[in-house]
């Protein structure tokens, strides 16, 4: 393991994609370093926004989905 955990490095361990001896250096420098424990945070904060982005779409992208449907039953009367 690295002495510095880098953003990839808690990317990987959000992801459990790290091994168990890594994981656990990463934990522990979560808990001790606040730089590191910020990141991680920003980490699982951007993941809880993009499954938000994907389960619910914007008003405006709805709005032109009914359109394009209004359109193409207009142009088939």
């Amino acid at each position: 393991m690295y002495q510095k955990i880098t953003q990839i490095d808690l990317i990987l361990y959000y992801y459990n994609e790290t091994q168990l001896t890594e994981s656990v250096l990463i934990q522990k420098g979560i808990d001790s370093d606040p730089e590191v424990r910020n990141c991680f945070e920003l980490i699982k904060h951007s993941d809880r926004m993009l499954n938000e982005l994907l389960e619910r779409p914007s008003r405006h992208c709805l709005e032109e989905l009914l359109n394009y449907s209004r359109s193409l039953i207009a142009e088939k009367e």
